[in-house]
C-alpha cells in the first residue's frame, strides 16, 4: 500500500468524502460530496458539486464542476492504482458558501 501524503496544515481536512463517477462513451459524469472540519470560520463545512468532462483514456482527467449555488471550477483526477485516486479541486468562481482554497 502506498504512503498517503501528509495534508497541508493550512487546508481544512475532510471528515467524510463520497465521489461517484461514471463513464459512458468517453464522457465522465459524477457527483462529489464532502464534509470538512471547519472550526474557525462561517464557511460551510459541506461541499456538493457535479462534475462532467471527457475521459482522456489515460490515468488522469481534468473535469469541470458546478454547484447548485452557482460556484464552479475544475477538478483533476489522477488514478495511481486501481483503487487509489488523487482528487484535487479548485474554485474558479465561488459564492460566499464555498471558498475552495481552504479545503483539502
Amino acid at each position: 500500500m502506498p504512503a498517503i501524503e501528509k495534508p497541508d496544515p493550512h487546508l481544512y481536512p475532510p471528515v467524510d468524502i463520497e465521489f461517484r463517477l461514471t463513464e459512458k462513451d468517453g464522457l465522465l459524469d459524477g457527483q462529489y460530496r464532502g464534509t470538512y472540519k471547519v472550526p474557525d470560520t462561517a464557511v460551510s463545512q459541506n461541499v456538493i458539486f457535479q462534475v462532467q468532462g471527457k475521459s482522456s483514456g489515460e490515468s488522469s482527467a481534468a473535469l469541470a464542476w458546478t454547484s447548485s449555488d452557482g460556484a464552479n471550477g475544475e477538478i483533476d483526477l489522477n488514478l495511481s492504482q486501481p483503487n487509489l485516486m488523487r482528487v484535487t479541486w479548485r474554485s474558479e468562481e465561488h459564492t460566499s458558501e464555498l471558498q475552495s482554497r481552504q479545503y483539502l
